[in-house]
């Protein structure tokens, strides 16, 4: 995952062998934080979703942890039972130093 920019998780829709959607869910939480700031930051990451694509934006400015989830329920289809599916990503980013600009150079 880059550190700063969007990067694509996901290219297709998610189906199991059983035929099922797989739900994804996203999440994004800052590596190093303090009590007070435990929330999710909405302006350091944003999550895009089109078409089964999904698609994460980090800013660069903090270190975050995306964690992907996806999971698709048990079926019973005949005599076939499928297992449920769970399986949990976690991508870590670091922060992007900021370096000004030399005088007079813009």
């Amino acid at each position: 995952m880059a550190n700063k920019g969007w990067t694509r998780i996901l290219r297709v829709p998610v189906r199991t062998n059983a035929d099922q959607k797989a739900a994804v869910s996203v999440t994004c939480v800052r590596r190093h934080r303090s009590n007070e700031m435990s929330r999710q930051h909405s302006d350091a990451c944003r999550v895009k979703r089109h078409a089964g694509v999904i698609r994460v934006w980090v800013s660069g400015d903090h270190g975050m942890k995306v964690r992907t989830m996806l999971q698709a329920p048990r079926t019973t289809e005949g005599v076939t039972t499928y297992r449920s599916y769970h399986k949990v990503k976690i991508y870590r980013t670091h922060t992007v130093p900021w370096l000004p600009t030399k005088p007079g150079t813009g």
